[in-house]
């Protein structure tokens, strides 16, 4: 195993089919898409936790006032659309560790390789990703939901270095 980073708060190692987040090069705007969809799984699974709050008010700082609250809904109908389709637990990690939040679970991957898709218009891989994600059953909402969260975000900037801000963020 490797160790996530040298400083962390927690002595988290990746695990069996997890990867560091910086191996896939995410732009700036999948880095905030993931860090949104972060907050809204840890709302579902530590409702105490509020992190809904930290979703919307990352969307609030990233994202143009006339925009932002419509973004946070959007992701959060993707992750509503998506968790509706599975059976099983979806793995994700602790966005507010930072250790945590350098690592991505092998479920936060296909979530964002069907973002990704979806949002560079490439059908096929989006299909096959959700289908994956979704365990076999019906992708469809969840496709049309990333659809729409796509529509409102700039065109794709596919892979581009992430900025210092966007590292903050996760």
């Amino acid at each position: 195993m490797r160790s996530a980073s040298k400083d962390t708060c927690c002595s988290r190692t990746l695990g069996e089919n997890e990867t560091p987040v910086a191996a896939y090069g995410y732009s700036d705007l999948e880095l905030v898409i993931l860090a949104v969809a972060r907050f809204y799984w840890q709302a579902f699974a530590v409702p105490e936790s509020q992190s809904w709050l930290l979703a919307s008010d990352t969307c609030r700082r990233t994202f143009p006032e006339d925009v932002a609250c419509r973004i946070a809904t959007a992701v959060l109908d993707s992750v509503l659309a998506m968790r509706r389709s599975r059976s099983s637990c979806f793995h994700f990690n602790n966005p507010n560790c930072p250790g945590c939040a350098e690592i991505l679970s092998e479920h936060e991957r296909q979530f964002m390789n069907v973002f990704s898709a979806v949002h560079a218009h490439r059908k096929g891989p989006a299909r096959t990703h959700a289908m994956i994600l979704c365990e076999g059953a019906c992708s469809d909402d969840f496709l049309a939901s990333l659809a729409e969260l796509s529509s409102m975000l700039p065109a794709s900037q596919h892979r581009q270095r992430r900025s210092a801000r966007a590292a903050r963020l996760i």
